[in-house]
């Protein structure tokens, strides 16, 4: 009960006591000052002439003249201020004008609580909270710290910024835990060990595993098993299947006969058999034929059954001729 804030114009008030606030544009003797809620209401005023846009009521008589006088709202002596929403009724001429400011009470109110200060943050972890008591006309007030476990600023301790975040959205769900802890109002997340398996989205890798960091790595597909001697023994891996590239038409290779020599590749990357067979001695009729131990002579159209049975007829009449 019985605040007050000082309005004073620029220059032009000489006062003991400090004004809360300043203007630069001077009101003239009949008009008015309201005061507007954030939302540009009125939600008090009050007026010096009839045709005033702000007064509420009956106006009161404008002050003229240099006399160090002012109009002062009636109050109890330690109670409210009288608002009857009639400026004629609420208001009362005084002389001198005693202006008042934030620090202000009345001197009959020795004691009682007045408006205290806006709380003052000391230091990044502490703020400062006020009690204010009148005393000898003026709001004296007293200072109690307070501790800011999560910082003060702006006139107040901050909130704990953790206290409504929840962390279940890490990085990705893979190589990282589910559930994070949230530090200083962000969420932070456990990386999962290297025997984690995974998959990095690169078809051309294998063994894919968590790296302790965070993240899905894995090693490069070899290419090294071509399909025939004809391609290049070195490929390339695409979309998962190594693809390798011919070799130059005429190039040595190998068509896994040892009866043949001096292979090479055709264009369409087959190896074709040379024309230099082994050796098998001046006899026309044998040639090399590719066996289980390697390549070895044969007589051409030789059929060794049919030897046998031939062995066998001429050992029976040789022994009914003895």
């Amino acid at each position: 009960a019985g605040g007050s804030y000082l309005l004073a114009k620029t220059n032009d008030y000489t006062g003991a006591v400090p004004a809360d606030q300043t203007y630069g544009t001077a009101i003239p003797d009949n008009r008015g000052i309201a005061l507007l809620n954030a939302a540009d209401e009125v939600i008090d005023a009050v007026g010096f002439d009839a045709g005033t846009t702000y007064k509420e009521g009956l106006a009161l008589p404008p002050l003229t003249g240099t006399a160090d006088q002012a109009y002062r709202r009636k109050a109890l002596v330690c109670g409210e201020d009288l608002d009857t929403e009639d400026n004629a009724q609420d208001f009362e001429l005084i002389t001198p004008a005693d202006p008042r400011n934030q620090t202000s009470c009345r001197p009959a109110c020795a004691g009682d609580l007045c408006t205290p200060p806006v709380p003052v943050c000391v230091d990044a972890t502490a703020l400062n909270v006020f009690a204010s008591v009148c005393d000898a006309g003026v709001c004296v007030a007293t200072p109690t710290p307070q501790s800011c476990e999560f910082g003060c600023a702006a006139g107040a301790c901050l909130t704990d910024p953790c206290a409504s975040v929840t962390c279940t959205t890490p990085p990705n769900d893979v190589c990282y835990a589910t559930e994070g802890s949230c530090v200083a109002g962000h969420c932070e997340y456990l990386p999962r060990g290297v025997t984690v398996t995974c998959d990095d989205g690169n078809s051309c890798s294998v063994d894919d595993h968590c790296d302790g960091n965070g993240s899905c790595v894995g090693a490069a597909k070899t290419c090294n098993q071509p399909p025939t001697t004809c391609h290049q023994a070195a490929g390339v891996c695409a979309a998962g299947v190594c693809g390798y590239t011919l070799k130059e038409v005429g190039s040595p290779c190998d068509d896994n006969d040892e009866c043949t020599s001096d292979d090479r590749c055709n264009i369409n990357g087959e190896c074709v058999p040379g024309t230099t067979v082994k050796d098998c001695g001046q006899n026309t009729n044998t040639s090399g034929v590719q066996t289980a131990d390697g390549c070895n002579c044969r007589a051409q159209g030789s059929n060794t059954g049919a030897l046998f049975v031939v062995l066998g007829l001429f050992s029976l009449a040789w022994r009914r001729r003895r």
